[in-house]
């Protein structure tokens, strides 16, 4: 079985730590590198991939590069689809995310649809009251 290397683990974590302190583009860089690496160790399908590609996308999304944030979010929903399933709590985290990305960017019909589509089926999944489901309705 492949494994992360230390070095890897540590770009993710140095990715997160610089996006908590507002420092998108640092993040962004760390997180490209973090992606890169996961996916050559670990492959495309991988949970950890998935993460350092939710937060590109996020750090992305930060900086009001909407367009790139976009294509690596529908990107991330259709992996997450085919290796998790269309209702795993991570898929549907990543098709709100998308469905802000795309409300930012004017496009109201697709995001709506998607916003309200991600909220029930994060109801249904997590239940009601889970923090995700109150903060996917907002």
């Amino acid at each position: 079985m492949l494994s992360q290397s230390k070095r890897d683990v540590e770009l993710f974590n140095l990715g997160r730590k610089l996006f908590k302190q507002g420092k998108f583009g640092e993040a962004e860089q760390a997180f490209r590198q973090s992606v890169k690496q996961r996916e050559k160790v670990l492959g495309t399908k991988h949970m950890d991939t998935f993460g350092s590609k939710y937060w590109l996308a996020f750090a992305l999304d930060e900086q009001r590069k909407r367009g790139e944030a976009e294509h690596l979010f529908r990107q991330l929903v259709q992996q997450q689809e085919k290796a998790l399933g269309a209702e795993h709590a991570y898929t549907l985290e990543s098709k709100h995310c998308l469905g802000r990305t795309l409300f930012e960017q004017e496009k109201y019909g697709e995001a709506e649809q998607l916003l309200r589509q991600s909220s029930q089926q994060l109801e249904k999944v997590l239940g009601a009251e889970h923090t995700n489901t109150i903060s996917s309705r907002y």
